[in-house]
């Protein structure tokens, strides 16, 4: 039974250029995030379309923005499982090497892509992650993570930019713009029925690549997972085993494991 792991996030969704405001109780911001639920579902549903027409008989679904409660349960496709809530043990929670693909819907750009919609890097907080000298935001952790397991990232789906990080990091991955990249808030958006088509189209296709795409490599350790802060936060008693405090805005953990270094550094 083919396995596939879809990753989530909302930045990258079709139709959306403004930031989450999941905190309001405000009746016109929570109408507001209604609609954009309903378009992070749909385009959720789109790619759950692909695995189905490529053959993949298991989904499951990381509902993984936020506070890990955005995707409408009552509106999720009927042929995938869906994890989801807070107090989750890694940002990849339920993925192992049993799987054999992972695609990223509604994917956004590292922290301070020029022209980038909406990017960020796991909060706005934070100025740069860097993998082993790199410069990665979450698309980079998402992926590197999976191949940590085993498992290939095949698909991504976002804006402009956001493919465009993609496919520089993976060779081969298939990507679904979405949306053209204008300015932190705003863009040129595909219609939603047009961009769910392009989801399930270009789905299906990665998931046809399957043996071209391999998961990333890693190698000799140790590795290394800096994160910079914007504003200072870390002092010098902060550290601990695996974690080394540079100056107040940045610190690095490392270890031989990828998996566990990236753990440490996210959660």
């Amino acid at each position: 039974m083919p396995k596939l792991y879809i990753m989530t996030d909302y930045e990258g969704v079709s139709g959306i250029d403004e930031w989450d405001d999941r905190s309001s109780t405000d009746a016109v911001a929570c109408a507001k995030r209604l609609r954009h639920r309903r378009l992070c579902t749909g385009e959720i549903n789109a790619a759950v379309d692909g695995a189905l027409d490529a053959g993949f008989d298991h989904v499951l679904v990381n509902d993984a923005h936020g506070g890990g409660r955005m995707l409408l349960v009552e509106d999720i496709h009927p042929r995938c499982l869906l994890f989801r809530g807070a107090k989750r043990p890694t940002w990849l929670a339920e993925l192992d090497g049993s799987y054999d693909a992972a695609v990223f819907i509604g994917a956004h750009a590292m922290a301070d892509t020029p022209r980038a919609t909406l990017s960020h890097t796991f909060s706005k907080g934070v100025k740069e992650w860097q993998w082993c000298g790199s410069s990665i935001g979450e698309i980079g952790a998402t992926v590197l993570g999976a191949a940590a397991m085993g498992v290939p990232t095949v698909c991504v789906s976002g804006g402009e930019l956001a493919c465009r990080e993609a496919e520089e990091l993976v060779p081969g991955i298939v990507t679904a713009p979405v949306k053209k990249d204008v300015s932190e808030l705003s863009a040129v958006h595909m219609p939603p029925p047009a961009a769910r088509e392009l989801i399930r189209e270009r789905v299906a296709e990665g998931l046809s690549k399957l043996g071209e795409i391999e998961p990333l490599g890693f190698g000799e350790p140790p590795y290394t997972f800096r994160i910079e802060l914007r504003e200072p936060a870390f002092s010098a008693s902060a550290g601990r085993e695996g974690m080394r405090v540079i100056d107040g805005c940045t610190v690095e953990y490392s270890g031989d494991e990828p998996l566990a270094v990236m753990k440490d550094a996210i959660y």
